[in-house]
C-alpha cells in the first residue's frame, strides 16, 4: 500500500496519469489526474509517507548497535540521531538482533552517572504528599531521612515525632499510644507514652480514666459557661 501511494505521488509530480498500483504484480491502471490528487491530499498519504521515512533501511550490523549501546553507552534516542531513524526501528533492530535493553531504572542511574539527567527528587514524585503519607497498620508516617527511627523508606510515624517535640525523647521499649483509639489522631492530648511491660494494659486502662475525667472537667465548663450566657 505503501509503495502504491508513493507511485501515485511521483507520477503526479511527473504529470503522468498511468501508475503501477501494485509493483511487482505487473498490472497497470489507468488513474485519473482527479484521483491522484485525492490521493495526495488524503492522510493516509502523509502517514504512509511518514512511515517510509521513519521505517527506511539501516546497515548498521549488530556488532555496531552493541558498540554505541554497551561500550560508549549510548541511549536508544542517541543511536537513532546517529542511524538518521526513529527509535521505533532501533527497538525493531534490538528486537531483531536480541539484543537485551537496559530497563528505566538502569537507563535512569546511567543518565544520572553520565550527567545526561538530574537525579529526581521525592517531591517531584507523583504521589509525593508534602513529605506524609498514611503508613501501614494506620498509622501517619512523615519523611525524615536523617531521623534515628525512620524506616526503609526514611518515614517516621508522627505520633512519634509529636510525643518527642513535647516530652523529649522517647525511654527506649516504651511505646505511644492513641488514647480515643484513633490512630491518625496525633494530637499531643490524645498521645500517651508507657512501657511495653506485662501489666501494659492497666497502664493504658489508666490513662484511659485520666483522660476521661480531664474530658468530664472541660464538658462540665461548658456547661456552667452556657448557664452563665
Amino acid at each position: 500500500m505503501t509503495e502504491a501511494l508513493v507511485d501515485y505521488y511521483r507520477l503526479y509530480k511527473k504529470g503522468l496519469t498511468a501508475v503501477n498500483c501494485q509493483p511487482g504484480q505487473g498490472k497497470n491502471r489507468e488513474v485519473s489526474r482527479f484521483s491522484v490528487l485525492m490521493i495526495v491530499s488524503s492522510n493516509i498519504f502523509v502517514k504512509a509517507i511518514q512511515m517510509a521515512r521513519r521505517y527506511k533501511k539501516t546497515t548498521v550490523t549488530k556488532e555496531e548497535l552493541i558498540n554505541y549501546y554497551v561500550e560508549q553507552q549510548m541511549s536508544m534516542v542517541m543511536i537513532s540521531k546517529i542511524l538518521d531513524c526513529s527509535n521505533g526501528h532501533v527497538n525493531w533492530l534490538f528486537n531483531k538482533f536480541n539484543i537485551r535493553k537496559r530497563n528505566k531504572s538502569e537507563a535512569l542511574k546511567l543518565a544520572i552517572n553520565l550527567g545526561r539527567a538530574e537525579r529526581p527528587s521525592i517531591e517531584d514524585h507523583p504521589n509525593y504528599k508534602n513529605g506524609r503519607i498514611l503508613m501501614s497498620g494506620g498509622y501517619i508516617g512523615i519523611l525524615m531521612k536523617d531521623h534515628p527511627e525512620a524506616n526503609l523508606r526514611h518515614y517516621v510515624f508522627e505520633h512519634r515525632l509529636v510525643w518527642e517535640r513535647i516530652h523529649g525523647p522517647i525511654p527506649e521499649g516504651w511505646v505511644i499510644h492513641h488514647l480515643n483509639g484513633i490512630k491518625t489522631d496525633n494530637r499531643p492530648e490524645n498521645l500517651s507514652a508507657m512501657p511495653r511491660k506485662s501489666h501494659h494494659y492497666a497502664l493504658l486502662l489508666n490513662a484511659l480514666r485520666k483522660r476521661i475525667r480531664v474530658l468530664e472537667g472541660e464538658l462540665n465548663r461548658i456547661r456552667i459557661q452556657e448557664k452563665l450566657i
